[in-house]
C-alpha cells in the first residue's frame, strides 16, 4: 500500500507562500493602523476646539488659553489622558486653533488645527499648519499664510520655524 503525504518540497513551498503574503501584508495592515490612529487624533482635536468654542460661547469669561492638559477635563469633560501637551489660541475673530501633542494611543503623533481642518504628523516631523498667534511673529505674515514647523515633543512647544518654504 502506498502512503500519501506531502513531500518536502510541497511544505517548503507553503511555507515561502506564506511568507511572501506576510511580508506584503504586515505594512499595509501597520500603515492601515497608523492612518486610523491619526484620524482618531483629528477627530480628537476637533473635539477639543468644538467644545472650547461651545464652552466660550454659553461663557464669555472662559479664557480659552488658558485651557491645558491638567484642565481640559474640568473645563471641557474631554478626557486629558492622551495629551502630553494641548495649547489653544484664537485664530482670527470667531475660531480656535488647538496644538496637541498626543500620548498613549496617540504616542507620536502631533495635531494641529482648527474644527474644521486638522493636520496630524508625526512628532518631530515638519508640519504644514495654518499660522496660530504663536507664529505670527514676521510682520509680513497674514493668518492664513502656511509655514513649517517642528514640534518639540519634551516641551510640547514648536520650534525650528522655517519661514522660508
Amino acid at each position: 500500500m502506498k502512503k500519501r503525504g506531502f513531500t518536502l518540497i510541497e511544505l517548503l513551498a507553503v511555507i515561502v507562500v506564506l511568507a511572501i503574503i506576510l511580508a506584503i501584508s504586515i505594512p499595509t495592515i501597520t500603515g492601515l493602523i497608523e492612518n486610523s490612529r491619526k484620524n482618531s487624533f483629528a477627530s480628537s482635536t476637533k473635539l477639543v476646539v468644538g467644545r472650547a468654542l461651545t464652552a466660550k460661547s454659553q461663557d464669555d469669561s472662559i479664557d480659552v488659553a488658558s485651557i491645558n492638559t491638567s484642565n481640559v477635563n474640568s473645563i471641557l469633560g474631554v478626557e486629558n489622558n492622551n495629551f502630553s501637551s494641548l495649547l489653544i489660541e484664537k485664530d482670527g475673530e470667531d475660531d480656535l486653533y488647538a496644538t496637541i501633542v498626543g500620548q498613549g494611543k496617540f504616542d507620536g503623533f502631533t495635531a494641529c488645527g482648527t474644527e474644521d481642518d486638522v493636520t496630524v504628523e508625526k512628532t518631530g516631523e515638519e508640519v504644514v499648519c495654518e499660522v496660530a498667534t504663536i507664529c505670527t511673529t514676521p510682520t509680513d505674515l497674514t493668518p492664513t499664510d502656511s509655514v513649517w514647523f517642528v514640534f518639540d515633543s519634551s516641551t510640547g512647544t514648536i520650534t525650528g520655524i522655517n519661514w522660508e518654504y
